[in-house]
């Protein structure tokens, strides 16, 4: 096997080496080298049957810092909890509480990754506080209409 000179990191000559021995030594692709009936020194990476002799320069991999390049996370919906909040004290308690719990689930799906999921459950407690908010309105209205109409039956007895 041909042995070869190369210029380490002082710029000053070394060697010879095997190209087995190229990764020992830290020669990598811009690693100037020289062997006999050579012309002029010429980088590692020029000549192409000494390439799988030396660990290619892999660069880094990019930082992980506050400005992006991270996994992908979509807004965090609003989990509409005031709503649902108000709906249970307001208009109807039982299907008010359900919305609450609902709403209760959002943020916790959303930090576990579960973003499809914490949507779903958004979506589901505003569903439930206008369900309740509408159920709650009918009572009113029926209990309005019901005062009057005792109100009217008990004075004509």
């Amino acid at each position: 096997m041909e042995q070869y000179y190369y210029l380490n990191s002082n710029n000053e000559q070394a060697g010879p080496i095997s190209p087995a021995d190229f990764s020992r030594y830290g020669i990598n692709e811009t690693t100037m080298i020289w062997t006999k009936g050579m012309p002029n020194w010429m980088r590692v990476g020029q000549i192409p049957e000494l390439l799988q002799y030396i660990n290619p320069i892999v660069p880094p991999p990019p930082s992980r810092n506050g400005f992006g390049g991270g996994e992908f996370r979509p807004i965090k919906p609003d989990n509409n909890m005031l709503w649902a909040i108000l709906v249970s004290l307001f208009c109807c308690l039982p299907v008010g509480i359900y919305s609450v719990i609902q709403a209760a689930k959002v943020n916790d799906l959303y930090n576990s990754g579960k973003y499809n999921e914490a949507q779903q459950m958004a979506d589901a407690a505003k569903k439930w506080a206008i369900i309740s908010a509408i159920l709650g309105l009918v009572a009113w209205v029926f209990y309005f209409f019901l005062g009057i109409f005792s109100g009217f039956f008990s004075s004509t007895l």
